[in-house]
């Protein structure tokens, strides 16, 4: 696989290098180190983890202190949007915020 010069080979991750000499690799997209980077955080919060209080409360401290740029939620209905927007420190962290919620129980 002919990777372009802008890509820098010789500065990606381990990881990235082996999937970039494994020829059944499909595609990998390697970050360029002379570029600005940010972070992307994913979690499950469990679709009715906001009604049990110790769950709730671990679920919203990792997200507020996950020092990620984006955050993208899965199984978050109703009952976690209203606790995350009441999260003084994750509303000051993330002021812009989209909820999509499926009309199915676990969107």
């Amino acid at each position: 696989m002919s990777m372009p010069d802008s890509v820098g080979i010789d500065n990606a991750a381990p990881a990235a290098k082996d999937a970039l000499n494994d020829s059944s690799c499909a595609t990998v997209a390697v970050a360029n180190t002379n570029c600005p980077n940010f972070s992307i955080m994913t979690y499950n919060v469990f679709v009715w983890g906001y009604k049990d209080p110790p769950t709730r409360q671990s679920t919203l401290d990792a997200i507020a202190n996950s020092n990620c740029d984006i955050v993208c939620l899965q199984e978050c209905n109703v009952g976690w949007e209203e606790w995350i927007n009441k999260h003084e420190k994750i509303s000051s962290i993330y002021p812009h915020t989209i909820f999509l919620h499926h009309r199915w129980m676990y969107g």
